[in-house]
């Protein structure tokens, strides 16, 4: 791991209602890293905020994590947020290549998958500064 578990700060997480987490998720300035659910999409998966609600996270009952995002709150809430799902059984998740990876093996997650980017589900407002990624499917290995 090439992250100190020392240096990630304590952050409480807790339970959000669909409506909260969309509104705060809404806020992100990386939503086209960010799945596209609907509220009753949303209201079937774990939803959790940092206190101060500018991170966030979810948990799918099989496992999936996904929709992580930190609008401006602490440096390192997301890093917290990926150990605490970790802690919650957080079993897959799908990032795009080549950064977001990288973070997420530091966890102990590991690449088993890759998609080509597709124009046809590329995420609404997708930049064309950023290319045509890669899709990482990963699991956890432990760590």
């Amino acid at each position: 791991m090439n992250i100190d578990p020392g240096k990630i700060p304590r952050v409480e997480f807790l339970v959000a209602t669909p409506e909260r987490f969309f509104e705060e998720r809404a806020k992100s300035k990386r939503l086209e890293f960010l799945s596209e659910l609907t509220l009753e999409e949303l209201a079937e998966r774990r939803l959790f905020l940092s206190r101060d609600s500018r991170t966030g996270n979810l948990l799918a009952r099989s496992g999936d994590f996904g929709n992580l995002f930190n609008n401006g709150g602490d440096s390192g809430a997301g890093q917290a947020a990926i150990v605490e799902a970790i802690q919650r059984s957080a079993l897959t998740l799908d990032c795009f290549d080549p950064g977001l990876p990288k973070l997420y093996a530091n966890f102990g997650f590991q690449a088993v998958y890759a998609t080509r980017f597709d124009d046809r589900f590329a995420p609404r407002g997708w930049p064309v500064a950023l290319g045509k990624p890669d899709i990482i499917s990963m699991a956890y290995a432990g760590g």
